[in-house]
C-alpha cells in the first residue's frame, strides 16, 4: 500500500535553518504526519541537492514509487529543478504532483522560464498563499493555480494575556533573517532619527533572526556605530516565537522584498496580539489590515516610516487598539485550518 503523500523540501536536519522555507517545510510536515499517520507520510530532503544531482533522482524514483502525492515544497533554484523532474515521474508512476509556492515572486519567475512555466501548467496543482500571486498566475495562463494561506502551528494566546499597558519607551522588535534586503537599516534608521528629534529615548529596538553570512561584517559594523536602544538578540528557534513577541509593542517588518509572500514573522506576530508596522510589498494588503491589523509605509522610504512611528508615539492607543484584531487575524493561517483545506483539494 502506498503512502498518501511524499515531501520534496529543504529539512537540513542536523543544521540549524531558520528561513522560512525550512520552517514551512517541517511545520508542514509534522502536521500532515499528525493528521495522516507517519507511515502516510515521507519526505526527500534536499538540503545540498546539487552536490548529486543523480542520487537525489534515484531517490525521487523511489519515491513516487511508495507515494500517491507528491508535494514540493521549494524556492526558485529548487522548484526549477524538481518540477520538471516529478512532472516526467508523474508520467510513469501515476503519482500526483503539488507544488506549494513560497514567497510571492513565481510569476516572474515563470515569465523568464518557458520550459519550467509550460511543465508547471501540467501538474495537479500550484498553491500560492495571496490572491496577488493567484490573478498574475492566472494572467500567464495556469489554470491549476489555488490560493492556500501560508501557515504555522502556533499556539494563539487567549485575548485575557494581551497587554495593553502603554510604557514608554515603546519597545519594537524585528523576528527574521536579518539581511540589509529585509529593511533592518530603514528601521534602525527611523527609529535613531525619532529619538534623536524627541532628545529622549521613545522606541527601543531588538533584533532577532540569522545574520545572513554576507551581510555579517557590515551589519557587525552598523551595530557598533548604534545606540544602546538598538540590540540584536539573537536567534529564536520558530516555535519559541510568541513566547519572545507577545511582549512587545509593536512588530517591524520593513522588508525591501516587493516578492514577499504571506511573512511567517507577521504570523508570528498575530499569534502574539501584536500589531505590524510593515512596507507595502506587492502582496502586502492580502496580509495586513491597515490601521485594523498593523500600520503600512512606504517600501524602503525611511522618513513615510519615521513620520507613521511618530504618530504612533502621539497616540499608543492607537496600537493597542489592533491587539485584538490580529487575535483573529491569526486563525486564517494556522496550521490546523489551512493544511486539512489542503488535503481536502487532494481528494
Amino acid at each position: 500500500m502506498k503512502s498518501k503523500i511524499g515531501i520534496i523540501g529543504h529539512f537540513g536536519f542536523g543544521k540549524e535553518f531558520l528561513d522560512g522555507q525550512t520552517i514551512k517545510t517541517k511545520i508542514l510536515y509534522e502536521e500532515l504526519r499528525n493528521i495522516l499517520g507517519e507511515e502516510q507520510v515521507l519526505y526527500l530532503d534536499t538540503y545540498n541537492f546539487k552536490k548529486n544531482l543523480f542520487k537525489m533522482l534515484i531517490k525521487s524514483m523511489k519515491l513516487s514509487f511508495k507515494t500517491e502525492n507528491i508535494v514540493i515544497n521549494l524556492s526558485k533554484r529548487g522548484r526549477n529543478v524538481f518540477i520538471p523532474i516529478f512532472y516526467y515521474l508523474k508520467k510513469i508512476f501515476g503519482i500526483r504532483v503539488h507544488c506549494m509556492v513560497i514567497g510571492g515572486g513565481f510569476a516572474d519567475q515563470m515569465r523568464d522560464n518557458k520550459y519550467v512555466r509550460n511543465i508547471s501548467k501540467k501538474i495537479d496543482g500550484i498553491y500560492v498563499e495571496t490572491n496577488v500571486m493567484l490573478d498574475a498566475l492566472k494572467e500567464l495562463g495556469y489554470q491549476n493555480v489555488k490560493h492556500l494561506n501560508n501557515f504555522k502551528s502556533l499556539e494563539i494566546i487567549h485575548k485575557s494575556k494581551l497587554n495593553s499597558e502603554v510604557n514608554t519607551p515603546l519597545r519594537i522588535c524585528t523576528f527574521s533573517r536579518v539581511v540589509k534586503e529585509k529593511g533592518i537599516e530603514v528601521i534602525m534608521d527611523a527609529i535613531e532619527m525619532i529619538n534623536q528629534k524627541e532628545k529622549k529615548v521613545v522606541y527601543t529596538l531588538d533584533i532577532y533572526g540569522q545574520i545572513d553570512e554576507k551581510y555579517l561584517s557590515e551589519f557587525k559594523n552598523k551595530m557598533e556605530n548604534s545606540p544602546e536602544y538598538i540590540k540584536y538578540k539573537g536567534m529564536i528557534d520558530y516555535d519559541k516565537s510568541v513566547d519572545i513577541i507577545q511582549d512587545y509593542f509593536l512588530l517591524a517588518f520593513p522588508t525591501l522584498y516587493r516578492t514577499e509572500g504571506v511573512p511567517g514573522t507577521i504570523i508570528d506576530a498575530y499569534a502574539s496580539g501584536v500589531p505590524v508596522i510593515s512596507s507595502d510589498w506587492d502582496s502586502c494588503n492580502d496580509v495586513i489590515d491597515d490601521n485594523i491589523t498593523g500600520i503600512i509605509f512606504k517600501l524602503g522610504d525611511v522618513n513615510d516610516l519615521k513620520s507613521k512611528l511618530e504618530e504612533v508615539y502621539a497616540d499608543p492607543h492607537r496600537i493597542t487598539n489592533m491587539k485584538e484584531n490580529c487575535l483573529g487575524k491569526a486563525l486564517e493561517y494556522s496550521s490546523h485550518v489551512v493544511i486539512p483545506k489542503f488535503l481536502d483539494s487532494l481528494d
